[in-house]
């Protein structure tokens, strides 16, 4: 198969043009441009995003489901109990399976809670790097949820989000 000599070298000419181009941005930034970093954070209580889980199995359908719910009550912190089963408070997922032995029913029940939690942000810039602006993201993110310093690193919240942008900014001056 014979290819066009025009057509070779022009897309030569082109993956060097991209390839130019490409490498001009970082020359322009050394030549008066800095780097913008932003961050965003969200964070929530430790205890609030970890799921507890009940399990129980039996013959009785309605007796292994009840065995499920106090097993996963029973996971809970005490002030929680006796909101177990409060719907405005934890999101709950009930699963199940049924298995046949020997022509009898056996049923295996799982209830899965999650408390419902609000959620806190936090924004931080640095012209240094990234992960400065996510450390400053975190602390904000940290004192929005009434807490001080890095609330992630000290164990009392989890970390649920992070959008990271990164921009080159003109730093001449008009004159």
């Amino acid at each position: 198969m014979r290819r066009a000599p025009g057509l070779l070298s022009a897309a030569l000419l082109l993956a060097c043009a991209c390839q130019s181009e490409g490498q001009a941005k970082p020359a322009a930034a050394a030549e008066g441009g800095a780097s913008l970093h932003r961050c965003t954070i969200e964070i929530a209580e430790r205890g609030a995003v970890e799921p507890f889980e009940g399990r129980a199995s039996g013959d009785d359908e309605d007796a292994v489901l009840e065995a499920a719910w106090a097993d996963v009550c029973a996971k809970l912190d005490a002030a929680d109990r006796d909101a177990c089963r409060d719907e405005s408070r934890f999101d709950v997922t009930i699963s199940g399976s049924t298995s046949m032995i020997d022509g009898a029913a056996i049923y295996a029940k799982t209830i899965r809670l999650r408390a419902k939690t609000s959620t806190f942000k936090g924004e931080g810039a640095s012209k240094a790097t990234a992960a400065e602006a996510c450390a400053a993201a975190t602390v904000a993110a940290c004192a929005a949820a009434g807490a001080s310093g890095d609330c992630v690193a000290a164990g009392t919240h989890l970390k649920r989000g992070e959008s990271v942008s990164s921009e080159v900014v003109s730093q001449r001056g008009g004159g």
